[in-house]
Order: structure tokens, then C-alpha cells, then sequence
């Protein structure tokens, strides 16, 4: 009930966000507006973007994610089949699964990490790396609990768990099977961090 009504009022609160974080003063960032301000996380829709995406599974988070800026990094790079550079764009975005495999049952975790394409690249050039997919990311309605600092693994995982009790309390429908993290700072900026945690919307 809550959140079709979300989308009846949605022409008349949808505010431009994303472009107005300090961040995006720097770098071209995931465009987004956002539908309502709930107590303790908003509800975003993203635009439709295009996206480079990598994923690994471990049996860690930390290793999942280790190994996937660098190729994709490579490929805004030049390692294309263009040559082309592209510019960093912000954040960047990690979607997290989780399941249980072998006789022991220990958790594994797939993680994908993807990089936003600019606005203007409208048809991202072919990687050279086949572990690098371009993929379509939106529109989409996801919600999303921000907080600042450094998005260390426990932080990560205690965020997505204070936003899942939030929308389980609010009776709203979402994805439970993944979440994503979004990061919005390179590792040599030291305060003023931001950071994200998101479930996607069941409806898409």
C-alpha cells in the first residue's frame, strides 16, 4: 500500500539528488532523483546508464571484491577495442550475493563491481578483458541508506542489515536475495567520505 502510493505521487516530489552531492561537482555521477525521504534511508530512482561489470566469488567478502577495480580501471584506461579513454565516473557500484555451497554449507559471496558509463557514451567500446560485460543498469527504484566514512566490510554488512529492518518494518517489497554498496571517494581522500547501501524494489 505504502509504496504504490510512492509511485501516484511521484511527478510531483521527484527532486534532482545525485548531481547536487559535493562530489559530483568533480566527477559525473550515477543520476538518480529522489521520490521520498523516509526516516533513515530515501527512495531513489535511478535513470537508465550504461555499466562495465566484473564479479568474482569467494568465500570472503573482502576477496570477492579485492580483484575487480583493477580490470575495470584497465578498461577506462584504453583496454578496449577502441583505445578509447573514458572518465571515471562516481560511485562505484558493488551488488553482493550471497549463498551457502558444499557439504559444510559455507557462505560463498558473488560480487559484482561495475563502473558507471558517462553520460555521453552512449555505446561503451568492446573490453579486451572477456571477464568484462557492458550491461544496462535502470531505470530502477531502489532504496537506499547513505553514511559516511570508510566502507569497511563490517560497516557494509551492518548498514544493509539497519536498512532491511527499516523496510521490513515498513511492509516494503524488495529484493532480499542482493544488495549493493556504492562508494563514492578514492582511497586517498580521508574525510568527508559517503557512502551507499541499497535494496532494489521488487516491482523491478
Amino acid at each position: 500500500m505504502m509504496f504504490s502510493a510512492v509511485f501516484l505521487i511521484l511527478p510531483l516530489v521527484c527532486v534532482v539528488y545525485s548531481q547536487n552531492l559535493p562530489d559530483c561537482e568533480r566527477r559525473e555521477c550515477a543520476r538518480y532523483k529522489v521520490i521520498e525521504k523516509r526516516d533513515g534511508y530515501e527512495v531513489r530512482r535511478y535513470e537508465a546508464h550504461k555499466i562495465a561489470t566484473i564479479s568474482s566469488k569467494d568465500t570472503t567478502y573482502r576477496r570477492a571484491k579485492s580483484g575487480n577495480f583493477m580490470p575495470l580501471f584497465r578498461y577506462i584506461q584504453g583496454a578496449n577495442e577502441r583505445m578509447q579513454k573514458i572518465k571515471m565516473t562516481i560511485p562505484v557500484f558493488n551488488k553482493v550475493q550471497i549463498s551457502t555451497a558444499g557439504d559444510e554449507k559455507k557462505e560463498q559471496f558473488f560480487i559484482e563491481m561495475a563502473f558507471v558509463m558517462p553520460k555521453k557514451v552512449k555505446d561503451p567500446p568492446k573490453p579486451t578483458n572477456d571477464k568484462i560485460t557492458i550491461k544496462d543498469f535502470g531505470p530502477v527504484t531502489v532504496f537506499a541508506l547513505s553514511f559516511d566514512g570508510w566502507a569497511t566490510e563490517k560497516r557494509v554488512f551492518d548498514k544493509k542489515e539497519k536498512l532491511r529492518l527499516k523496510l521490513d518494518a515498513d511492509g516494503v517489497k524488495y529484493d532480499d536475495t542482493m544488495f549493493y554498496s556504492a562508494g563514492y571517494n578514492s582511497p586517498w581522500k580521508l574525510f568527508n567520505r559517503l557512502n551507499d547501501v541499497f535494496y532494489v524494489a521488487k516491482e523491478d
